[in-house]
């Protein structure tokens, strides 16, 4: 993806729902979701905007290759990127992932992670609420999971930490129907 920094829209929001049982220490229940004031056309932005499906509620994405895009730094204390990045990363069980994790924060079953044993490329500061976007061969793309948490940037044995959007589509769903 090159989209850089001309190509990049704001748009007015009219409401932001938070989790109400997101608790900051832990990440745990970090999503929330965004009305925007006026809807997107999508025919006027084609080939910059797009929908992403939601997930059935069984999807585990286990070893499939996902992406992560993010306006975020490319180094821990770099500045954040004028282009979209985008990177390829595998998702990992979550015993694997609680076991990178044991000394940090716990990794519970709401969470999903996904990353390079050896590092080098994963999210970074400033990603975080972007899209872990999946999809089987020559399927549509499906938001498994929202960019959360992590150690550093990339670190080698820390996957990159994301909420797994199966595990709140009865909240999606409940918060969607009030809004429209």
């Amino acid at each position: 993806i090159s989209l850089s920094e001309e190509t990049r829209k704001t748009y007015p929001v009219s409401k932001i729902i938070i989790h109400k049982n997101f608790e900051a220490s832990s990440w745990d229940n970090d999503i929330a979701l965004v009305k925007l004031r006026i809807p997107l056309d999508l025919e006027e932005h084609a080939g910059l905007v797009n929908t992403i499906c939601l997930p059935s509620r069984n999807m585990s994405f286990l070893g499939l290759q996902c992406s992560v895009t993010g306006w975020g730094r490319t180094k821990a204390h770099g500045s954040n990127s004028d282009l979209l990045q985008t990177i390829r990363v595998p998702v990992m069980t979550n015993k694997k992932c609680q076991r990178a994790y044991r000394k940090v924060n716990p990794v519970n079953s709401r969470m999903i992670c996904a990353g390079w044993e050896e590092g080098g490329m994963g999210p970074c500061v400033g990603d975080s609420g972007g899209p872990l976007q999946c999809r089987e061969r020559g399927g549509p793309w499906i938001q498994a999971g929202i960019t959360s948490w992590g150690v550093g940037c990339a670190e080698p044995t820390y996957p990159g930490v994301y909420i797994r959007v199966t595990e709140y589509l009865d909240w999606i769903y409940k918060h969607l129907e009030k809004s429209y």
